[in-house]
């Protein structure tokens, strides 16, 4: 049974140092931390046994979606009239961000950012074919551009109507 538990523990130790690795993405820790959890729970050891805490393990794969996402939001910025490629680092920045749940409102703000620079691709590889396109054809055909503020920002609300006030109210307001 120690025999078990020595091998369980050292490949329990070798999933960890990729957990730690600033090279992994966060699908590999991801999967890193389950082999551990099933190695260490497979012979009945806690974390302990790899000098480390089931939180501490979490945040490591949670800092690695965060890194993933952080590289998809770089790379996004960085593309130009791509929308294929635009559409899949948005869902790589957004399944990244998903599972980063510490860092999850670092990048609430950044959403409306990659959703603005989608469209923005849309509308380069359209009108590098010769289209005409703007944000606002986009916006009808079921593309995000911009934020919501921002449209609702440019339309006018309409007058509101003022009711009078009933009788009741004004009555016993007098009485008082």
């Amino acid at each position: 049974m120690a025999w078990k538990q020595a091998v369980a523990t050292s490949a329990a130790v070798e999933q960890f140092r990729i957990v730690r690795s600033l090279s992994s993405t966060g699908d590999q820790a991801s999967v890193a931390e389950n082999q551990i959890v099933g190695e260490l729970r497979g012979v009945d050891l806690n974390f302990g046994a790899i000098g480390a805490s089931e939180a501490e393990v979490s945040r490591f794969v949670a800092e690695a979606y965060a890194r993933d996402a952080h590289k998809a939001l770089n790379e996004l910025r960085m593309l130009k009239a791509n929308p294929e490629r635009a559409k899949t680092l948005q869902f790589e920045f957004l399944r990244g961000v998903e599972r980063s749940e510490k860092n999850l409102t670092n990048f609430v703000a950044n959403v409306n950012v990659v959703n603005e620079m989608v469209a923005r691709n849309y509308i380069g590889a359209a009108r590098a074919q010769g289209a005409r396109v703007s944000a606002s054809s986009l916006r009808q055909q079921g593309v995000a551009v911009g934020s919501a503020r921002k449209v609702q920002a440019t339309r006018k609300s309409p007058a509101k109507k003022v009711a009078p006030k009933s009788a009741k109210r004004s009555t016993s307001a007098r009485r008082r």
